[in-house]
C-alpha cells in the first residue's frame, strides 16, 4: 500500500520510506537490471544545433543534450565507435554521458546522503578511435556537444539495456503500451516537444497514456516561453523560443534540502519524495496548475546572470511564473492560499510577530528583506512578486524580458545596485507610472539617484497605490 501525505506531512518520519519500491537510495539508488537481460549494439545518429540560444540571455538555457532509450550497467564494458555521417568532415566535441544526476552533495555529510553524490560520467568522443572502458555508475545514456552547426554523426554503442522511451511525434500509443513501457531497464524517459522527463520505470510500467503527461509539461514552457515573450513563430531571433527540449528529472535528494532546484545548466530536479506521492508529478491536472514544476522551469527563464534582480531574490523570481499562470488563467486569487505569501500581504501584522518570536528563541531574524540570502525574508520578497502581477498584469514583465534581451551588452547590469535599479525604472518606463511607493514600502534597495530620475520623468501615480485613490 502505497502511503500518501496527511495535511502536507508524510505519514513517515523519513519521506523515502514510504516509496522504497520506486526509487532505492544509498549505493542502490541506481536500481540494478533483472538478471538474464539481453545487452544489445545499437548505431545512432547525433546532430549538432545550428542555435546556442545565447541571444535569448536565460540563465539556464536547454542543451543539445539527445536521450538514446539506452541504460548502462555499472562495471560493465562500453565501447563506442563514432564517425561523421554523409562524408561530414566536421570534428567538434561530442560527448557520451551515463547518468542524469547532476546536482553535488559534496556539502551534505555522507552518512545523510539518500544517493550518490553527482550520479553521471561524461566521455569525450574520439571520431578515429574507438572508445572502450567501464563505467562506475549505472544510468540513462545522453550523447550531447556544446558546439553549434549543421553536421551530423554516427555513433555506434555496444552492450547496453533498452530503456522505456517515449517520444512525441515518433511514437504510437500502441508501441507505447504493448512495447517501450515493458523493456527492462530501471530509468525511463517521456520526451515531448519542450520538455523530456527521467522517472524510474517503476512510476510508467501501468501508465497507459504517456501523451498527456507529455502534453501537460510542455504546456508549462510554452506558458513560460509567453511570460517573457519568446514564441516558436517569429523570425526575431531574440524572441524566437528554444526548440530543444528541458530536461527534468526525479531525485531523491538535492543540495536544496527542502525541496527542489535547477542547476548546472542542465535537468531541472523535481525532489519529490519532500512533496508526498510521486504519482503526482505524472496527473497531467497536477502538472498544468502545480506551482513546483512552474517555479523550476521558472529558475531556467531567470535573467543571465539575474541581471535585472534585486539581491536575493531568486526563489521569488521564481514565482513569477506560477503567479503569472494564475492571472493568466483567470484565476480570482493568485496568491499561495494560506501559505507565507498570503499571510505576508495580508496579515502583515502576523508574519511581523511570528519573525520576532522566532528571533526571541534563537531562530535568528534578518530585518532586511532583500539580504544577499535567497531564503531570508521569502514570504516578504514573494508577495511582492505577486503584488507585481496582480496589479501590473504579466504583460509589463514580458516588455521587461524582451527588452533586455535587445539591451547593448555593454549596457547589461553586472553589480547589484545597478540590477536593482534597472528592475525598478525599467517597470516604470513599461507601465508610464512611478512605482516609487510601491518599491519604498516594501524596503526594494533601490538607489536615490534611480528613484530621483523616475520623478524627472513625471510618470503617472496609480491610483491603486493610494489609500484615496477612489
Amino acid at each position: 500500500m502505497v502511503q500518501t501525505p496527511c495535511f502536507g506531512w508524510s505519514l513517515f518520519s523519513d519521506p523515502g520510506q514510504a516509496y522504497q519500491h520506486i526509487m532505492s537510495s544509498g549505493d542502490r539508488f541506481h536500481s540494478s537490471v533483472p538478471e538474464g537481460v539481453k545487452r544489445i549494439n545499437q548505431t545512432l545518429l547525433f546532430s549538432l544545433h545550428p542555435r546556442d540560444f545565447s541571444e535569448l540571455r536565460l540563465n539556464y538555457p536547454p542543451k543539445n543534450m539527445k536521450s538514446t532509450g539506452l541504460y548502462y550497467v555499472k562495471g560493465e564494458p562500453i565501447t563506442v565507435r563514432t564517425q561523421p555521417a554523409d562524408g561530414n568532415e566536421l570534428t567538434p566535441k561530442l560527448f557520451l554521458s551515463i547518468g542524469i544526476h547532476t546536482d553535488r552533495l559534496s556539502h551534505v555529510p555522507a552518512a545523510e546522503r539518500r544517493r550518490p553524490d553527482y550520479g553521471r560520467v561524461s566521455i569525450p568522443l574520439n571520431m578515429t578511435h574507438p572508445l572502450s572502458r567501464t563505467s562506475p555508475i549505472s544510468g540513462l545514456v545522453y550523447l550531447s556537444s556544446s558546439d553549434t552547426g549543421t553536421g551530423s554523426f554516427e555513433v555506434a554503442l555496444t552492450g547496453a539495456v533498452k530503456a522505456p522511451w517515449f517520444k512525441l511525434g515518433r511514437d504510437s500509443l500502441e508501441q507505447w503500451q504493448n512495447e517501450i513501457r515493458h523493456y527492462p531497464a530501471p530509468w525511463a524517459e517521456l520526451e515531448g516537444e519542450y520538455t523530456r522527463l527521467a522517472l524510474p520505470s517503476t512510476m510508467i510500467r501501468e501508465l497507459d497514456d504517456p501523451v498527456a503527461v507529455v502534453l501537460a509539461y510542455d504546456q508549462v514552457v510554452k506558458d513560460a516561453n509567453a511570460l517573457v515573450g519568446l514564441s516558436p513563430d517569429t523570425q526575431v531571433r531574440e524572441d524566437k523560443a528554444p526548440d530543444l527540449p528541458f530536461q527534468f528529472v526525479l531525485d531523491i535528494h538535492t543540495s536544496m534540502d527542502d525541496g527542489t532546484r535547477s542547476h548546472n545548466g542542465y535537468p531541472i530536479v523535481l525532489y519529490w519524495l519532500h512533496y508526498g506521492n510521486p504519482f503526482r508529478l505524472i496527473d497531467p491536472d497536477t502538472i498544468r496548475s502545480g506551482n513546483l514544476i512552474r517555479h523550476e522551469i521558472g529558475h531556467n527563464y531567470e535573467p543571465e546572470e539575474r541581471a535585472f534582480e534585486p539581491p536575493g531574490a531568486a526563489q521569488a523570481f521564481a514565482e513569477i511564473f506560477p503567479y503569472g499562470y494564475r492571472y493568466q488563467s483567470g484565476y480570482w486569487f493568485i496568491f499561495n492560499f494560506w501559505d507565507s505569501d498570503f499571510l505576508y500581504y495580508y496579515f502583515p501584522f502576523f508574519e511581523f510577530y511570528w519573525d520576532i518570536f522566532l528571533y526571541i528563541f534563537g531562530y535568528g531574524y534578518n530585518w532586511d528583506i532583500w539580504g544577499e540570502e535567497v531564503d531570508e525574508m521569502l514570504p516578504a520578497k514573494t508577495a511582492f512578486m505577486a503584488i507585481l502581477i496582480n496589479e501590473l498584469s504579466p504583460k509589463p514583465l514580458t516588455k521587461l524580458y524582451q527588452d533586455f534581451r535587445r539591451l547593448p551588452g555593454e549596457q547589461i547590469p553586472s553589480q547589484p545596485q545597478e540590477k536593482t535599479d534597472y528592475f525598478f525604472e525599467s517597470l516604470c518606463r513599461i507601465t508610464g507610472q512611478d512605482l516609487t511607493l510601491l518599491f519604498r514600502s516594501w524596503r526594494v534597495p533601490v538607489s536615490s539617484a534611480a528613484y530621483q530620475r523616475v520623478l524627472q520623468e513625471k510618470y503617472e501615480h496609480p491610483r491603486w497605490l493610494y489609500h484615496d485613490g477612489l
